[in-house]
This record gives C-alpha cells, structure tokens and sequence, in this order.
C-alpha cells in the first residue's frame, strides 16, 4: 500500500459525482449509493457545475475540448472508481463515514455538510477493520456497518467483540 500522503480535501457531492462519472461501473455505482449521489450507470450527464468547480479548484484541466482531472482529484477518482471494497459506518439513517479500498491506497470519506465530503487517506499502518471498529464504537450501540465488493454482496457487520476482525476478513 502507498504512503504518498494525500492532504485532506474537501470535495462538494458534485465534483464527485462528475469524478464518478469517468468510470462508471460497480465501484462507483456503490460510492453514489453510500454518499446519497446520483448513480454513475444514470446519469447521461452529471452536473456541468461539478466540472466546473473542479476546473475553478485547479482539480481538473481542459486541453483541447478534454478535460482531464489533475492533482489529489486523479487520485480520489481513481480510488472511489476501481475500489476492491467499501465499508460503510453509520446509523440507520445517516453516513459516519465510508471506506474505500484501492489497489495502493485507502479512502477516509465523511460527510461535510449538506453538499460536501471530507476525503483524506488512511494511514497504511492502520487496517481497515480497526479504523471502522473506531468509528463506530464513537457511535455506539446503534452503529451500522455494512461491507460492500462490487460485483459481490452487501453484508452487515454487528457491533460487538471483534469488529475489527470480522471487518477485516471480509475485506479481499
């Protein structure tokens, strides 16, 4: 796994629709799921106002009628698109926070208000099991965590002894 750090960013829920849109397919359909966007396969067309922002940002260039994404954007897209898994912590009514597990780095995402995510990696020396365990122990008994693999089942894993564990060994 990378240790190139990637600084924690915000990203509005347009921009990431649009960085979905590059390459849609399973990973992706299941990030629009978990953070409430439009789903990649459906949408002909994301909003022009993501592009735009992300242009606006430095995020993205236009080269010859193509725009490309640049900087932490190639990577947050790269990872949220081609995932081996998503883990999921929250209630039964709202995200605490979502994994995603790419081919050399892992994705922190949290909501950020009511049109933005939080996006930052997590450390490589921390397993992912351990990170969820965390955050919904700070939640409580009411947390839910869901593991998600693109073409495979969504499982729901209880709170309780060995959350970690049990995390981790769903995990590819």
């Amino acid at each position: 796994m990378s240790t190139t750090p990637v600084v924690a960013s915000r990203f509005t829920t347009a921009e990431l629709t649009w960085l979905l849109s590059l390459r849609p397919g399973g990973s992706a359909t299941l990030v629009a799921v978990a953070l409430g966007l439009p789903s990649p396969a459906e949408t002909a067309a994301p909003d022009p106002s993501g592009l735009e922002q992300l242009i606006a940002t430095g995020r993205a260039t236009e080269r010859r009628g193509e725009v490309l994404p640049h900087g932490e954007a190639v990577v947050v897209g790269d990872v949220l698109t081609s995932s081996s898994a998503l883990v999921s912590v929250g209630t039964a009514t709202a995200l605490a926070g979502l994994v995603a597990v790419g081919r050399d780095r892992v994705l922190l995402l949290a909501p950020a208000g009511p049109a933005g995510v939080e996006v930052a990696a997590l450390d490589a020396a921390t397993p992912v099991g351990d990170a969820m365990a965390a955050l919904a122990a700070r939640i409580g008994e009411h947390a839910v965590v869901l593991v998600a693999v693109p073409g495979g089942p969504v499982t729901e894993v209880f709170p309780g002894a060995d959350l970690a564990g049990r995390v981790q060994e769903l995990l590819p």
